[in-house]
């Protein structure tokens, strides 16, 4: 019975150490590399959006008419076309009442980051376009896809 006891007393001390250690190296692992809250960015996607030839600087048409909430203050905003030649567009990111909160021009076949230096998170933006190419009269169409926030 008393060998019996020795044996479990080894091993209750020889768990103590162990749990001991593992403690210390759980505090340390969090002391040294702790949990970032990691906040996914907001992409939309469209596809053969039609962007009408404006004779107006200000002839800019909404891409999607569902907005996209920005996740952080101060991360630049996001264009990607796909495809390739034709004009340049001009990309605007707007709020709510419209206003302009970051634009840059871009082809086809491009993906540029522009900046948004008004833009707050936790607002809704909506992209809009417009042709560069006053002299045409005919409508282009374009896909690709944006995002307030560039990673």
């Amino acid at each position: 019975m008393l060998e019996i006891k020795n044996k479990f007393q080894e091993k209750k001390d020889t768990l103590k150490k162990y749990a001991g250690k593992a403690l210390i190296v759980t505090a340390a692992a969090t002391t040294l590399f702790p949990a970032t809250p990691i906040e996914a960015r907001n992409i939309q996607n469209f596809s053969n959006f039609v962007v009408p030839t404006s004779n107006s600087a200000t002839g800019d048409i909404r891409v999607i008419n569902n907005g996209i909430t920005k996740v952080a203050t101060g991360r630049r905003g996001v264009v990607n076309l796909s495809g390739s030649g034709g004009p340049t567009f001009i990309a605007t990111m707007r709020n709510s009442a419209g206003a302009s909160r970051g634009s840059t021009s871009v082809g086809r076949g491009q993906r540029v980051t522009f900046a948004t230096p008004s833009a707050e998170s936790g607002f809704i933006y909506w992209l809009y376009m417009r042709t560069t190419n006053t002299g045409s009269a005919s409508n282009r169409t374009v896909t690709g896809s944006w995002s307030p926030d560039e990673f």
